[in-house]
């Protein structure tokens, strides 16, 4: 997982993981775009910004709680919600997700030896 900070930061990183051969899942906020919604097994999207997402995912209250106690930074908000989640507030797409990235973990990549 590496963080890009939005923008089109990523692209570099995609290259070099596709040219070493390292798999990997990219993860964005909003969409990918044409070419990359062809595969969802590696281009995955929330289709809004985060905040929205955890709203809808009932997370208001938490996120409200966030910003009376940290501020409105939307780090240390991000931060506070992750650490006062519980296991049952965890939408479901972040559990899929970690379950494809431990597959991912499982694979055995060619001349790469753990």
């Amino acid at each position: 997982m590496i963080s890009f900070d939005g923008g089109d930061g990523y692209k570099s990183y995609i290259i070099l993981l596709k040219a070493l051969n390292i798999p990997f899942i990219g993860l964005r906020d909003l969409r990918w775009g044409p070419p990359k919604s062809q595969h969802p097994e590696v281009y995955r999207a929330l289709g809004c910004e985060l905040e929205e997402f955890l709203e809808k995912a009932g997370l208001s209250p938490l996120m409200e709680k966030a910003k009376h106690e940290v501020g409105t930074s939307k780090p240390r908000v991000a931060k506070y919600v992750g650490e006062h989640i519980t296991p049952e507030q965890i939408p479901q797409f972040f559990h899929e997700l970690i379950c494809d990235l431990v597959k991912l973990c499982t694979i055995r990549i060619p001349g790469y030896h753990l």
